[in-house]
């Protein structure tokens, strides 16, 4: 199995001329089918974020997503885990991206006790990114929760318990 890759999700970078979608792009309020949250870190290049939306957006092309996370702040104070909170339990997904910077996060552990117990470990997934010659790094998470990964030719979520039978994105999604 592979990962999701950042030599894979450049090509995103080059379709769109590394321009960062604006918010109306994804958040469109029309019939809005899943309401997202993307937990990443402050660190994280913005276009490797928009990229990553990109990604979602060619998985699940019928489907509409609000990216909750845009609008949440970066300041690490008590009013920026108080409207975090707010757009987490407001949230029908959560994804993880899970890259070297991930443990560098204030609010990434904090961000998943949320979730987790919020929406349970079925609406959470681990989306690792990694360099073509690399292993994934998040054991744990991924022994906790699914995980995106290439399987078969096709981008799978999953389970951590390796029995059970792996969904596509756009089922997860459903």
């Amino acid at each position: 199995m592979n990962f999701l890759t950042y030599e894979f999700l450049e090509k995103y970078n080059n379709n769109t001329s590394a321009k960062i979608i604006s918010d109306n792009k994804f958040n469109s309020k029309k019939s809005v089918q899943t309401k997202l949250y993307l937990s990443y870190s402050g660190a994280e290049n913005k276009v490797l974020v928009n990229n990553v939306r990109q990604f979602f957006s060619e998985q699940l092309p019928s489907n509409n997503i609000e990216w909750l996370d845009m609008s949440r702040p970066f300041d690490t104070n008590s009013t920026t885990a108080i409207i975090i909170r707010q757009i987490i339990k407001s949230s029908d997904k959560f994804i993880i991206i899970a890259t070297p910077h991930t443990p560098e996060s204030m609010w990434r552990s904090w961000e998943i006790g949320i979730a987790d117990q919020v929406l349970g470990t079925d609406n959470i997934i681990i989306l690792p990114i990694v360099h073509n010659d690399e292993n994934c790094s998040h054991k744990t998470y991924m022994q906790l929760y699914s995980h995106i990964a290439f399987y078969n030719n096709k981008w799978i979520i999953k389970n951590p318990d390796s029995n059970s039978p792996h969904k596509t994105i756009k089922k997860w999604f459903e």
